[in-house]
């Protein structure tokens, strides 16, 4: 079985900047956004707060799910971005619920990715290599978080794109409209913000939002 993980990314700050209320209505909707996308191969096992749990037969049938889940949900204005992680293998079942090595690795991948990125260990990659409209970038072995010994990855892109990520304000880390958005230059770049409230933060203080992802980058 292949389990996926896929998390949204940065939710944290958009609880402490946009509030309880916004931050449940983008929790809710992943939920819904992926019932929309799965089919008779997937199985939806649960909500975990801002990240949701699949079951899949097939590693292709699972990369193709998560490549069309980053498309949507990192080119949906207002929202946080996702980042996916699975892993292919047994488990144990009790219940509804999936147990051991494989589920666990699957969720440590999806602690490892970053935003917009489908990682994979090497059994998934396996099964779905042969994909003709995936491209794949082999990341190497890499140490996970309680994981006896380090865990091949690969990462899947679409062909037309390795990167699904728009403008992101820095400070709520929500994917910003170009069209609306409030935009400032910081040390000779561009910053796009989702409203004057984000800009003034990030004006009272810079450094504690780290690296923002550019205008120009996008």
């Amino acid at each position: 079985m292949t389990f996926v993980f896929a998390d949204l990314v940065g939710y944290t700050a958009l609880i402490d900047h946009h509030g309880d209320d916004l931050a449940a209505d983008v929790a809710v909707g992943l939920e819904a956004l992926v019932l929309t996308e799965i089919d008779s191969s997937a199985e939806f096992v649960k909500t975990m707060g801002d990240a949701v749990m699949l079951r899949v037969d097939r590693p292709a049938d699972a990369v193709l799910l998560a490549l069309r889940l980053c498309d949507r949900v990192c080119n949906r204005d207002q929202w946080p971005q996702l980042a996916v992680g699975m892993a292919h293998g047994p488990a144990a079942t009790r219940g509804p619920e999936y147990f051991g090595a494989t589920v666990n690795r699957a969720s440590r991948i999806c602690a490892f990715a970053r935003a917009g990125e489908v990682l994979v260990d090497h059994a998934a990659f396996m099964g779905a290599r042969s994909l003709d409209a995936v491209g794949w970038i082999d990341i190497g072995e890499v140490p996970l978080r309680n994981i006896a010994s380090p865990v091949q990855l690969y990462r899947a892109h679409p062909y037309r794109s390795v990167s699904h990520i728009g403008l992101v304000d820095p400070v709520c880390r929500m994917t910003v409209d170009s069209a609306h958005a409030v935009v400032l230059e910081h040390a000779g770049v561009r910053l796009a913000f989702c409203s004057g409230e984000c800009a003034g933060k990030f004006i009272v203080d810079p450094g504690r939002y780290g690296q923002p992802t550019t205008s120009d980058d996008a």
